[in-house]
């Protein structure tokens, strides 16, 4: 009989606080007779601050609990902390506009504290039964937050392709998963890395298994060719939610992948090199060339986003700590710039509704040239640009491929950076360079800034500023964490 001991208790104590959070505001939706969402907005903050205090006293030695459902360490430590100030940034900056995307609903902080608990059993999954929890959980608060406002048609749209596609990943992630555990008669990760090391690498059964994970996981983090659902999903959805999309769930999963590749395969880590070389190649060129074309704000991030995903993944065919701690660099630099970028845009309102064309930034810098200026910094630092940190983080990611003889790879992101570069330009020239007599200011531009999103502009402007100026800050959190793995 299975025992559960204090220390594994312990181990997913975060989890089970915000668990407890989320009834709580459950209650607090139904029975309160006065709007509540910010009262529930403001409780589920004071959650998600105190779940990074619990997430940080634990010590930092590997447990394993649940019967090997779960590991908690390091490197899954830090990998929350992340996560869990992601969305505390977008829901401190995002609460006040959601009366003005119509994002009326009590359940709207509910659905997002129940997807970062989901995120958060997906870092710390040691089974392929806790993964799945973790992705189901994740996603189908996803599936409803995306589609509200119910009365607008393309959150509906973005909401259902999400669902339709969302279902197919499962589904493949699903079909893997009974192929590994009908070949090898477990689904823990521990049994996998020693089952890996005594079945033949042409078996059938593990290749078939491998991909449909790999694919399903892929699809999560917008890797090429499973990036179809992106473009349409940003754009349809409200700038609030589109923000919590675009930074959380894709460090959760992307750090669960990296924990497969480099723990998990181990010596059969050549079974996914292929494809990741194959994804990175085709992310970073699709995504940097297809923005070039785009004149809607969110699908241009969101083209964005699966070209640095691209980025990202060179890191994990290196294999080692550096290679890892290059990863968790470019989280931490990425996922806060598109916060700050977010904020930008929920800043950008005419008569209470989001600005998302670029062209409509012209004059920017004489009705908001706070704005405009946070937005120039985060556009460089995206656009791999000295001083500021995009260009530390990605050269990080570059340089610890070269050292593992990955010449190509580097060179072909290199080269995708150039290309993106004129699409994160074109956006500063557009908003300082455009501006004639003859182009009229922004009509109806709201000139009142939210305090909140402000702040949280201010922040990531100046984090990326200070992290490029001394990137190596973190060194030792990053090189403890990445540690973990090895």
């Amino acid at each position: 009989m299975y025992t559960l001991t204090l220390a594994e208790l312990l181990s997913i104590l975060p989890e089970c606080f915000l668990i407890l959070m989320a009834l709580l505001m459950i209650l607090m939706g139904i029975f309160k007779k006065k709007p509540a969402i910010k009262t529930l907005s403001y409780m589920l903050i004071f959650s998600l601050v105190f779940a990074v205090y619990l997430v940080s006293i634990f010590p930092l030695h590997p447990i394993v609990s649940f019967n090997n459902f779960f590991i908690a360490n390091a490197y899954t430590q830090f990998c929350k902390v992340i996560v869990i100030l992601a969305v505390t940034l977008v829901v401190f900056m995002s609460f006040r506009h959601f009366q003005n995307d119509n994002l009326v609903q009590f359940e709207v902080p509910i659905l997002m504290l129940f997807s970062t608990i989901g995120m958060m059993l997906i870092i710390s999954s040691n089974d392929l039964i806790s993964l799945f929890m973790g992705l189901e959980l994740q996603s189908l608060a996803l599936y409803i937050l995306l589609a509200l406002p119910r009365d607008q048609l393309l959150s509906t749209e973005a909401g259902l392709k999400y669902f339709i596609l969302g279902a197919l990943s499962t589904a493949l992630i699903l079909f893997g998963s009974s192929l590994l555990y009908g070949l090898i008669g477990t689904t823990e990760f521990q049994s996998f890395m020693v089952a890996f090391k005594e079945i033949p690498m042409n078996e059938p059964m593990l290749i078939v298994g491998l991909t449909m994970i790999l694919s399903g996981l892929a699809f999560k983090i917008s890797l090429v060719p499973f990036h179809m659902w992106t473009p349409d999903v940003y754009e349809g959805s409200s700038t609030s939610i589109t923000s919590f999309l675009a930074a959380a769930p894709k460090i959760a999963t992307f750090s669960l992948l990296v924990r497969l590749f480099v723990q998990v395969m181990d010596g059969h880590y050549f079974l996914w090199e292929t494809a990741f070389i194959i994804f990175s190649f085709l992310s970073m060129f699709l995504g940097a060339f297809t923005a070039l074309f785009q004149k809607n704000f969110k699908r241009l991030l969101a083209y964005s986003t699966i070209s640095h995903m691209g980025y990202v993944l060179i890191g994990a065919l290196s294999k080692n700590q550096a290679g890892v701690e290059s990863i968790l660099s470019y989280f931490i630099i990425y996922t806060f710039t598109i916060i700050g970028v977010f904020a930008c845009l929920l800043n950008l309102r005419r008569h209470g509704k989001s600005i998302n064309n670029i062209e409509e930034l012209a004059n920017l810098p004489r009705e908001q040239p706070l704005i405009a200026a946070v937005l120039a910094i985060l556009m460089f630092s995206l656009a791999g640009i000295p001083p500021f940190a995009g260009f530390f983080v990605k050269m990080n990611i570059f340089m610890v491929a070269i050292k593992e003889n990955y010449i190509l790879l580097p060179l072909g992101g290199m080269i995708a950076s150039v290309i993106a570069a004129f699409y994160y330009l074109r956006i500063i020239k557009i908003m300082y360079f455009n501006e004639t007599e003859e182009t009229p200011l922004i009509p109806g531009l709201d000139r009142h800034l939210s305090f909140e999103t402000t702040v949280v502009m201010n922040i990531t402007a100046l984090l990326v500023i200070f992290y490029g100026l001394y990137p190596q800050t973190l060194t030792v959190v990053l090189q403890n964490a990445a540690r973990a793995l090895f």
